[in-house]
């Protein structure tokens, strides 16, 4: 439906407010006086549009926020390739100590 009609309409929405020098509702009103609601219709579905996709940011922004609140800190600490070459050759051993913490191989 969007091809089909959709992104057509849009683009003639485009072509005609340019050559009239008018807005959505005011293009539509020029071509005819009973096609004014289709502009109208456009701008609430741009404003449902963006309400849906900022209530689904502010849910995720809310879902990262508790997420960091309830994780510790240490469990997103990366560990990088000169950390992964020291822990291999301790790998047989039960606990090592790195960065003055004690880390189990049980555990990476």
């Amino acid at each position: 439906m969007l091809v089909v009609a959709g992104i057509p309409v849009f683009f003639l929405e485009l072509a005609i407010g340019q050559r009239l020098k008018k807005g959505a509702l005011g293009s539509w009103n020029e071509i005819s006086p009973y096609l004014g609601g289709l502009g109208i219709t456009c701008g609430v579905v741009c404003y449902f549009c963006a309400l849906y996709y900022n209530t689904l940011l502010a849910w995720v922004i809310s879902y990262v926020v508790d997420v960091s609140r309830t994780v510790p800190a240490h469990k997103f600490v990366s560990i990088g390739h000169q950390d992964m070459k020291f822990l291999s050759l301790f790998h047989s051993h039960s606990d090592l100590t790195l960065r003055g913490e004690a880390v189990s191989t049980s555990t990476i």
